[in-house]
């Protein structure tokens, strides 16, 4: 449980006449632990309090990445787009520096429940060494709470709010850039509908789609830590009480991982036009203007499977025919299947008839 000294001290406070600074401390400490239920409980009471305000709902440990990042984020939805661009910049260049300190941090913590008693010294030594490395490995996830909230990849997710300040502000190969910094972390499909948009205003010019050299190389740091702990977990597994016998692969080079083709976007954008076809696209008309049809369960595993072949974690969510609206889900595939333009790859906002799918 982090933070626990403000647990204490908001009771302190409280007996000690000083509301305002209870609440703050009761608000610094559930926002590092916001499942904690008797933390719930003492912020409704709080602010079910006559004399309590907003803006004593203060994290007194927030560090500036984070508040750069919310700054930015209201600028965003306040459409201030400069102020946007500058305040994340800076959220992000705050948000490597904290990381490279949790990063230091970890080189001291070592998880000893790891470790058996009976272990010889080439397994303590790679237990010790897989401790650290999975230890930096969590830095970015430790680091996405936000407020109280957490935001999977801080990184992409900056991303997802400038590239649109970065467009709005009419600087259209920084928001490519932005969106190929955002892919590169996270392939969410909202954001791959932002390139192939982009791509339109911008033909004939994948190099403005290049991530930063930054972003390329903390990628790859974090798929070769990840390749580390996938190997060393799988060797670490006892066996009837053994660990697995060496093999020749054991001991072969790990593979280089070349930036130029991790930086590299091979999604086929041009081909989601052809995702469903145009005797589909009828069917599926059908079914989402509830019109008599003998083959609702067939179109639509069908739909599901032709959308999974360009997108394979995706599940089809339904079709639907109506106005403008927006997906339930955050990563979400929306086709159209008019018979105008079937199969039209469309943004989260979106009306008429259409189909839905979710990663």
């Amino acid at each position: 449980m982090e933070r626990r000294p403000y647990n204490y001290l908001q009771v302190c406070h409280w007996k000690d006449g000083e509301f305002e600074s209870a609440v703050k401390a009761a608000y610094t400490f559930l926002v590092a632990n916001p499942t904690d239920e008797q933390a719930k409980v003492n912020m409704d009471f709080y602010m079910a309090e006559a004399e309590f305000t907003e803006d004593m709902l203060e994290d007194k440990e927030r560090a500036d990445y984070e508040r750069m990042f919310i700054s930015g984020v209201s600028a965003y939805e306040d459409e201030d787009w400069t102020k946007c661009v500058t305040h994340l910049d800076t959220a992000l260049d705050e948000f490597f520096k904290e990381e490279e300190l949790c990063r230091l941090g970890c080189r001291d913590r070592v998880d000893w429940d790891g470790i058996g008693s009976d272990d010889d010294v080439d397994a303590v030594i790679n237990a010790i060494h897989r401790s650290t490395v999975e230890c930096q490995h969590s830095c970015l996830a430790r680091l996405s709470w936000v407020n109280g909230h957490f935001f999977g990849n801080l990184v992409a997710q900056v991303y997802r709010y400038q590239h649109l300040c970065y467009f709005k502000q009419m600087r259209g190969q920084d928001a490519a850039r932005a969106v190929a910094n955002h892919l590169l972390l996270d392939a969410s499909p909202d954001i791959r509908w932002n390139k192939a948009h982009y791509r339109t205003l911008y033909p004939d010019r994948e190099e403005i789609f290049r991530p930063e050299m930054r972003i390329v190389e903390f990628a790859r740091n974090r798929l070769y830590e990840q390749r580390y702990l996938d190997f060393t977990d799988e060797k670490s597994k006892l066996v009837h009480g053994m660990y697995p016998t060496e093999s020749k692969e054991d001991y072969a080079p790990l593979e280089v991982v070349d930036k130029e083709s991790l930086a590299k976007d091979d999604f086929p954008y041009a081909d989601v036009g052809s995702i469903l076809s145009a005797g589909l696209c009828k069917t599926l008309r059908q079914v989402a203007l509830q019109l008599p049809t003998a083959i609702e369960k067939q179109a639509k595993s069908e739909a599901e499977s032709a959308v999974q072949r360009m997108f394979p974690f995706s599940k089809l969510q339904g079709v639907w025919c109506g106005e403008l609206r927006r997906p339930a889900c955050d990563r979400a595939i929306v086709l159209s299947i008019e018979e105008d333009n079937c199969s039209e790859w469309l943004g989260p906002m979106h009306g008429g008839c259409a189909l839905v799918a979710c990663e």
